[in-house]
């Protein structure tokens, strides 16, 4: 059988901030299988978060005074003007979003829990154009939570991802740059817009949360596409799905487990993007946090060290998209004498 080699990018998966002080929150938990691989893997340390890492798994580079283009990539899917104009456009995502005042601040929720439906979505985009028709900007909403703002000439801002603003205050995570003020005034219009919009009546009558705002993010131009080592990458991730697709990778969603994934893969270099707990850890839910740790380490860990042992997978590498990487070979698996250390090591 050719090698192969697997990939896990995992964002979230060492928890939330100071989990490990949080009573209670490892007890009882069988991360055994993690705690080996961790413990064995050749760890090391980088800055990136999980939209920089998906980025880096492509080797796209950015200067520090830019997006990562994340609304060009995902529109080439998304949109029904095809390649051509993606490119020759300014495009940012626009998502909708829920935002809570909270004293002095105002809170990002995000909008994984808005089920958001794609007529909401219309309305509100044909009332925020009918509203700044005159500033070179459209909205378009091809899909219910992935938004894009079409401008006419590109505005001199960087943005902030929206998973990097989930439950922070918002104020300080605007807009930078010589047109910040501008995209300030702008994105708080379409507040006011917003809340009074029939979508957001209906919404707060059927005791749903309001979609009352966008959120302006990853803007910039496509990156040159190259040929790259990966074989097949594996996610229900957008932008993960994007990337594969922009540089002609074969693609299929996430399988349920590494028992699913060895099934279906004869060899090569794959990538597979496990996004499921990226909104619980901002949010802090230890729960959701240990449920999904526990079937990480049991349902992915464990048959890939067993597949290392058995010959049949060359290379395990898992990445949590905070920072940490670990690569595991065969030959690292059999040192011994490096103890499993406690799954508490190694959690922030």
């Amino acid at each position: 059988m050719p090698s192969r080699k697997i990939t896990l990018l995992i964002p979230g998966l060492l928890g939330p901030d100071n989990v490990k002080h949080t009573p209670g929150a490892l007890d009882n938990l069988d991360l055994n299988e993690l705690a080996l691989m961790l413990s064995r893997g050749q760890g090391s340390v980088s800055a990136y978060d999980f939209v920089s890492s998906l980025f880096n798994q492509f080797e796209i580079t950015r200067q520090p005074d830019q997006d990562w283009p994340v609304a060009a990539l995902t529109a080439l899917t998304d949109l029904d003007e095809g390649r051509a104009d993606v490119v020759s456009s300014s495009l940012f995502r626009a998502d909708p979003v829920h935002l809570k005042a909270d004293r002095d601040r105002v809170v990002m929720f995000g909008n994984r829990h808005l089920n958001v439906t794609l007529d909401e979505s219309n309305q509100l985009a044909q009332e925020f154009n009918q509203l700044f028709a005159e500033d070179g900007v459209k909205l378009l909403t091809p899909k219910p939570t992935r938004w894009y703002l079409a401008i006419n000439q590109s505005p001199r801002i960087t943005t902030t991802e929206l998973s990097l603003t989930i439950g922070q205050d918002i104020h300080p995570l605007l807009p930078q740059g010589e047109d910040g003020l501008y995209w300030h005034r702008l994105l708080n219009e379409a507040q006011m817009l917003f809340h009074t919009s029939r979508v957001n009546q209906r919404r707060e009558a059927q005791g749903l949360p309001m979609i009352n705002s966008v959120w302006l993010w990853g803007g910039g131009r496509l990156p040159a596409a190259k040929a790259l080592s990966w074989q097949g990458v594996w996610s229900n991730e957008s932008l993960a799905g994007a990337l594969a697709s922009y540089h002609s990778i074969e693609t299929g969603s996430a399988p349920a487990s590494a028992e699913d994934w060895l099934e279906q893969v004869d060899g090569g270099d794959h990538l597979v993007v496990l996004d499921g707990v990226t909104d619980v850890v901002q949010f802090e839910d230890i729960g959701r946090w240990r449920d999904f740790i526990e079937a990480v380490s049991q349902e992915w860990i464990a048959p890939l060290i067993t597949a290392l042992k058995e010959g049949t997978v060359e290379q395990v590498t898992l990445e949590t998209g905070q920072g940490e990487r670990y690569r595991l070979t065969a030959k690292q698996l059999r040192r011994w004498w490096r103890r499993a250390k406690p799954i508490a090591t190694f959690l922030r």
